[in-house]
């Protein structure tokens, strides 16, 4: 039993020890050294073949995209059947909510308790 407290315990110093900012041998933590972090700079641009000595292109010589118009009949048109769509669903919510009434249910009948009236001291 004292064996497996003691290997227990071991374990929980390595791995709380791992979360601490403290340097251990590479062999334990894995982790680079600091002259290997240090040392790193970024990513390596590279270079396309493709791209070499051409000139990039000038933003503002570049059209904007054409937005996208529809001739006034297919406006109409698609404004027609949304109306229709909505008139038709209207008429639908009036026809279910008249052959469906909603019932309310009738308020409790408690009666209610008279306050008494007090009267101020007459001195």
């Amino acid at each position: 039993m004292r064996i497996i407290i003691q290997k227990f315990l071991c374990v929980l110093l390595l791995a709380l020890a791992a979360c601490a900012d403290t340097e251990w041998p590479q062999w334990i933590s894995g982790e680079p050294t600091r002259e290997q972090l240090d040392a790193y700079k970024g990513p390596i641009a590279m270079p396309n073949p493709k791209a070499e000595g051409k000139a990039w292109p000038n933003l503002a010589d570049v059209p904007a995209r054409p937005a996208v118009i529809l001739p006034d009949d297919q406006k109409n048109a698609l404004v027609t059947e949304m109306k229709n769509k909505n008139t038709e669903g209207v008429a639908e919510i009036a026809a279910y909510n008249a052959g469906h009434t909603p019932v309310v249910k009738p308020a409790p009948k408690t009666p209610l308790k008279k306050k008494k009236k007090v009267k101020p001291d007459a001195q």
